[in-house]
């Protein structure tokens, strides 16, 4: 029995030390604790609205990463240089604010420097600096590390819309974008939408078979895409030329539309000088044509019956 003891204690011994192993190797560094706690808020929010939405993810991503883009030690494993730059590539996408584009500038060069960049994160930083409208520094990085993930530049028009007030770019019929100012009316209906979302289809659809006021309410109404990083030229391109009384624009910046404060597809605005009267996110079905176009009449724009 004592002889019998002592190879099962070793064995008991080696596998304590094994799980010893395991649990340190299985331990998340620093940022992976930090990267865990802000990819959770961001899923938490996503339901919110937009503003509250941004504000939420913008101070989760200021306490846990506002002070790691600025260390440059070499050390840093690639994982944790790559969660760095996808935590700073969410902050870009829901708040739309530049300085997190710094971090991941910052985040892709320390990749760099060890050989480390994946296309993936090109396409990614490619993304934001259009997303964000630098799009002089995104076809800087095209020229440079362009890959099949990156949608090329669409062509624009070299004159620019005055910069003090809402934008959108027009889409020609060859794919070059014209940026116009808004033009403001007395009684608009402003309806964010994009030919990719099934939601905004079906609204299309089920508005144009509606009996009755639905070609007043298509005549009055303005059809703009979120701002994105990508432009879908070709999409919106046959979108228009299939649905012309349904021209989709893409927004400049949404900040400078400052009556919208939800940017999800489709949402319907009913404006009224300058108020919004009446706002409907989301299409259910059919039974939304009413609502919709009530909503019109409201304003002065639907003679729906």
């Amino acid at each position: 029995m004592k002889n019998s003891f002592i190879p099962l204690l070793a064995v008991s011994l080696l596998c304590s030390l094994c799980a010893a192993a395991s649990a340190e190797s299985a331990k998340l560094s620093v940022i992976e604790e930090k990267f865990q706690k802000f990819d959770s808020l961001v899923v938490s929010v996503l339901d919110k609205p937009d503003a509250e939405k941004a504000s939420a993810i913008e101070r989760s991503y200021q306490k846990l990463f506002g002070n790691e883009a600025a260390r440059t030690e070499a050390n840093r494993s690639t994982k944790d240089l790559s969660l760095g730059f996808r935590a700073a590539s969410q902050a870009v996408f829901y708040t739309l604010n530049e300085r997190y584009l710094d971090d991941m500038s910052h985040y892709l060069k320390l990749l760099e420097a060890k050989r480390q960049a994946t296309s993936a994160q090109y396409a990614a930083m490619y993304g934001a600096l259009v997303q964000t409208r630098r799009l002089d520094d995104a076809a800087a990085l095209y020229a440079r590390r362009g890959n099949p993930e990156m949608e090329p530049l669409p062509p624009r028009e070299q004159a620019s819309a005055p910069g003090n007030g809402a934008r959108e770019w027009k889409i020609g019929e060859r794919g070059v974008l014209s940026l116009q100012p808004r033009q403001v009316k007395a009684a608009e209906i402003i309806v964010v939408a994009h030919p990719s979302c099934g939601f905004t289809r079906r609204a299309v659809q089920d508005l144009k078979t509606a009996p009755g006021g639905s070609s007043t309410f298509f005549g009055g109404a303005h059809w703009l895409t979120p701002q994105d990083r990508q432009f879908q030229i070709e999409t919106l391109r046959s979108w228009n030329q299939q649905h012309p009384d349904v021209p989709m624009s893409i927004v400049y910046k949404e900040k400078e539309w400052r009556e919208l404060d939800t940017w999800n597809t489709p949402t319907f605005y009913f404006i009224k000088d300058g108020r919004v009267v009446r706002k409907i996110v989301g299409w259910p079905g059919p039974e939304r044509v009413r609502d919709v176009i009530d909503a019109a009449r409201e304003i002065g724009i639907s003679d729906a019956r």
